[in-house]
């Protein structure tokens, strides 16, 4: 990246050049969006998937009261897992110093920091057999209590969440159209499990684990070989909400990844290129199918998108650029972590 003025070391994003004039980004994200969006519409199999989903969206007050009533269970469970992440990562970048202006950019990187270390802590339980759901809740409810009462009341100067100055009527229409995405992707992951990979080793062997009480070698599955971050946060929700929270909890890295593109875009070209790169990652109807099942992609969207943005803060905070990096390292391993076609992440941030 070379700074607009010879010899300057760059400070702040607007002094890099290497954006794209507004033509030709609106071009792209325009062409990538509707490209994307016929190709998954048009695919077959995904259609049995639609076909459900318009089965509940006509209209939803016909949704019977048990269903009302897990979602509502999944939302609650969902709610404690969050304050568990952002108590964990709040703990974590007040040890190493860093005070972030933007709130969503803090809330982010408070829960994207928590869960990957929780994901890392329910491994090495795996490792040493130690899976047992009394002792493992009691470690985890500690170790929340602890990190909340020991972190920063908050990790921010005070920056508004709609960045400080007045909404217009089409920046209200943006956020209504992502509000309404969201509510149509949570109503849809009452769906019932359905997804191969899910009922095969996202789901299977963190049950398996529990059963045995840690890893376990299971031959016979081809994909037992290699333990995922989001798995082992599939196997802490599997006893406190069953399939119901393991859909809420990879709906909300959906919607997470969309808040942090907001916050990216925001502060790379202000309020309504946030919104508008928000909206053209979750609206894509690749996002909607994943949002309803227990897949692991939209944690390896939200964990990159983390990682990328502390690489981002590294090259403009200069007084905390170690600890941005330490912090943009440990996410860009948590998103490996996710699924292995996200390693090529590393070299490309090197």
């Amino acid at each position: 990246m070379n700074a607009t003025t010879p010899g300057k070391e760059p400070t702040t994003i607007e002094d890099m050049d290497w954006r794209l004039p507004p033509f030709w980004g609106r071009g792209i994200l325009l062409a990538w969006w509707l490209g994307l969006g016929a190709y998954y519409y048009s695919q077959p199999e995904m259609s049995f998937r639609w076909e459900l989903a318009f089965e509940i969206l006509p209209n939803p007050l016909n949704l019977t009261a048990q269903a009302i009533g897990c979602l509502a269970k999944a939302l609650l469970a969902l709610g404690g897992f969050g304050f568990m992440g952002i108590s964990v990562g709040g703990w974590c970048l007040a040890k190493l110093g860093l005070q972030i202006e933007d709130r969503i950019e803090s809330l982010g990187f408070r829960l994207g920091l928590g869960w990957g270390i929780v994901g890392c802590l329910m491994a090495v339980l795996g490792l040493l057999k130690l899976w047992y759901v009394g002792p493992v809740m009691v470690l985890l409810a500690a170790l929340t209590l602890w990190t909340a009462l020991a972190g920063p009341k908050a990790n921010y100067a005070g920056t508004p969440l709609g960045g400080g100055t007045p909404w217009n009527a089409f920046d209200y229409a943006l956020a209504a159209l992502l509000v309404l995405f969201a509510a149509f992707n949570l109503l849809c992951t009452l769906i019932p499990e359905i997804f191969y990979d899910a009922l095969t080793y996202h789901l299977a062997l963190p049950d398996l684990y529990w059963r045995r009480h840690g890893f376990f070698p299971t031959p016979d599955n081809v994909f037992s070989g290699l333990p995922l971050l989001i798995q082992m946060l599939y196997g802490l929700a599997l006893p406190i909400g069953g399939e119901e929270l393991t859909h809420a909890l990879h709906w909300s890295l959906g919607v997470a990844a969309a808040f942090m593109a907001y916050a990216s875009g925001r502060r790379l070209g202000g309020r309504r290129a946030g919104l508008l790169a928000a909206l053209f990652f979750y609206s894509n109807p690749l996002v909607g199918v994943m949002s309803w099942k227990s897949g692991v992609d939209l944690g390896t969207a939200f964990f990159q998108l983390l990682a990328v943005q502390a690489l981002v803060l590294a090259s403009t905070e200069r007084a905390a650029r170690r600890e941005w990096l330490i912090v943009s390292g440990a996410l860009c391993g948590f998103a490996m972590g996710t699924k292995y076609q996200a390693w090529p992440l590393a070299g490309v941030m090197v």
